[in-house]
């Protein structure tokens, strides 16, 4: 009888104030506000104006694998005109509330040129929000992407004649693009109107040509940009007074102009002679604090020959090969880092892992004065092996970096692949065995590595 009385009650959220039920709105994503709308009819049609919409697929669809693929009831087709569906619901309901700011819009699923009616009308909403922050990721949370003539071209035309003008244009922040077609005009037309950008994301994959990025000067407050590019000179020159944070992955690096006066970060991945690349940042390498390099397999990479990086306290190495046939260039390339505290290396593909010898190349084992073993690197504090742990840590390289660093204090084994390296096969049950047979053997080294760590060292298993 009690419990009758509570339910025919006034619901507790109705008579919450609105700034309260805005607040706690603005801490939920799209789909999480749309499931708990059924709680109250306030929140029901408040749900409409929160000012952040990411409309992941991932958050609503099951994972694409094998299994997802073979026996789900809905097709590739299914999903993408549900995910169409629910997009366009809620931009109509948040257009129903005239007034109301768009901090940003995340657009995240696999679409192509094949949607683009569909894409065109989600270009034209931001237009009339004020919007800072737009995302458009047009492949799925899989990693996979549509090539060269299968991806969407941008409705410019939306931007260069915003019928609410360019006002609303200059709010812009932060812009990401992904699979996404553009001309230069386009992204001269960015930097020219849109000052108050800090960060900048560009992947252009699948195409032979594209447009270049050759501004005489970018946005004085953009701080980060990110370029993915399948074909060369994309960038021609980079002068940022800001920019604190550059990436960078394509077949070629050349801009004929280089001026990153605060630049702290560089992650650099290229095909080929990535010593070459770097040369326009060299002035700047010597004020990095965080470096990373995915490099492209040669008999010699040169990074002997880099300069001094002495502020540099973080280096990613991101490699699909054994490092252990380049050890001794990239110990001394370690060893032009004084300060460094964190070492990351990243492995995405199977390497196959040669016989052990007693020392590693360029590892120094004694002192030939005093007969001590003189330690290399003696600021570093963590070292992270990212990929099938228990082959890393077989390789020379890794355990010449671990037994010159007296001071670690951490060692961390990361056994699960980056998200853009998981496939379908993944769900096959002789891959989950297999991964499963990985993992036990990295718990059976790891124990055996920290009866060799100084006293106090951890070893962390991510799983």
């Amino acid at each position: 009888m009690e419990k009758r009385r509570r339910c025919s009650g006034t619901c507790k959220i109705d008579q919450l104030p609105d700034d309260v039920i805005n607040l706690i709105l603005s801490q939920l994503t799209v789909a999480e506000a749309l499931r708990t709308s059924v709680l109250s009819q306030r929140w029901q049609n408040m749900w409409h104006s929160i000012v952040c919409l990411d409309f992941n697929s991932s958050t609503v669809l099951p994972l694409e694998s094998l299994d997802d693929l073979l026996f789900n009831d809905y097709s590739p087709k299914h999903k993408q005109d549900w995910y169409i569906s629910w997009v366009n619901k809620v931009l109509e309901g948040s257009l129903a509330s005239p007034g109301q700011d768009l901090k940003e819009l995340k657009i995240h699923h696999l679409l192509n040129a094949c949607h683009q009616h569909q894409i065109d009308k989600w270009i034209h909403f931001p237009m009339a929000k004020r919007i800072e922050s737009l995302h458009f990721e047009l492949r799925s949370y899989t990693g996979k992407f549509s090539y060269g003539v299968d991806q969407y071209q941008l409705c410019e035309e939306a931007w260069f004649n915003s019928p609410t003008g360019l006002s609303n244009i200059r709010c812009l922040k932060s812009l990401t693009l992904s699979c996404v077609k553009f001309t230069t005009q386009f992204m001269n037309f960015i930097f020219t109107n849109c000052s108050l950008l800090e960060l900048l994301s560009i992947e252009y994959l699948g195409a032979q040509t594209g447009p270049e990025i050759s501004v005489s000067s970018y946005p004085v407050h953009l701080k980060r940009l990110r370029i993915c590019s399948t074909y060369d000179n994309m960038l021609l020159n980079l002068c940022a007074p800001n920019l604190t944070s550059f990436e960078y992955r394509g077949p070629r690096l050349s801009p004929d102009k280089v001026d990153v006066p605060k630049l702290v970060d560089l992650s650099v991945g290229l095909s080929r002679h990535i010593l070459k690349h770097l040369k326009p940042f060299w002035s700047r390498l010597s004020q990095l604090e965080s470096l990373e390099l995915q490099p492209h397999w040669e008999r010699t990479l040169k990074l002997n020959h880099i300069p001094k990086l002495y502020k540099l306290k973080r280096l990613t190495l991101h490699l699909g090969w054994d490092p252990s046939a380049l050890c001794s260039e990239f110990i001394q390339f370690m060893k032009a880092c004084p300060l460094l505290e964190n070492f990351i290396l990243k492995m995405v593909v199977n390497c196959s892992v040669p016989r052990l010898r007693t020392a590693a190349a360029g590892c120094p084992s004694k002192d030939e004065q005093g007969g001590q073993k003189q330690h290399l690197f003696q600021c570093l504090k963590t070292v992270e092996f990212v990929g099938i742990c228990d082959e890393i840590l077989d390789m020379m390289f890794p355990k010449c970096v671990i037994s010159n660093a007296p001071h670690i204090e951490k060692i961390v084994l990361n056994t699960q692949r980056p998200s853009k390296y998981k496939s379908y096969r993944s769900s096959v049950p002789e891959v989950i065995e297999t991964i499963a047979r990985k993992i036990k053997s990295t718990e059976h080294k790891a124990k055996k590595l920290q009866k060799r760590l100084p006293v106090g060292t951890t070893v962390v298993i991510i799983r």
